[in-house]
């Protein structure tokens, strides 16, 4: 540091001009600023431990969109869900429901067996909806329910090897870290 009333700097050795107060070459200060008074904390004792910062914030990377494609399930299921009541509680619905998707084994051309089979469809179709729905607010609320609805769905979806890279993502450390999943 440069003494005061000095004409060089201590640091560097550069001539100091009267009135500046640092370095032009070295940037250390002139004069030393006054030491800060006591903050009133006492210091810690002998023998305590090292402060320990709060535990940093749940972050992880490439989460941004992942919610939003869990939401777009729900739509996409809501408006299955839709359709196939709508064949079911048209008159000529479930004739014209087996006739468009092509199913064809014994039993599909008796009325009771299409509508329950119809039924059983629209069913699970609503259960689809309400898991990518859950999925997506309990990963845009970043809780655990959400994280493991997710995963559920991720899991089903890999059946079809569409779900692979969605389960990947949330198997990531960083991903359960996130969620608080150890």
């Amino acid at each position: 540091m440069a003494l005061h009333g000095t004409g060089y700097c201590i640091e560097c050795g550069e001539k100091l001009e009267t009135g500046h107060r640092f370095c032009f070459r070295c940037g250390t200060e002139r004069w030393p600023g006054a030491i800060p008074p006591p903050t009133g904390l006492a210091p810690p004792s002998p023998g305590t431990p090292a402060f320990n910062p709060e535990e940093p914030t749940r972050t992880a990377t490439g989460l941004a969109l992942l919610p939003w494609l869990y939401a777009g399930g729900a739509v996409y299921w809501l408006i299955t869900c839709a359709r196939a009541a709508a064949y079911l509680v048209a008159p000529n619905g479930t004739h014209v429901y087996i006739t468009q998707s092509g199913v064809n084994f014994p039993g599909m051309n008796d009325p009771g067996f299409a509508s329950f089979a119809l039924a059983l469809s629209l069913a699970l179709y609503a259960v689809a909806a309400v898991l990518h729905a859950a999925a997506y607010f309990g990963l845009r609320r970043r809780t655990t329910w959400g994280w493991t609805v997710a995963v559920l769905v991720a899991a089903v979806w890999s059946l079809l090897l569409v779900g692979i890279p969605v389960l990947y993502l949330l198997m990531r450390r960083a991903t359960r870290r996130a969620f608080g999943i150890g």
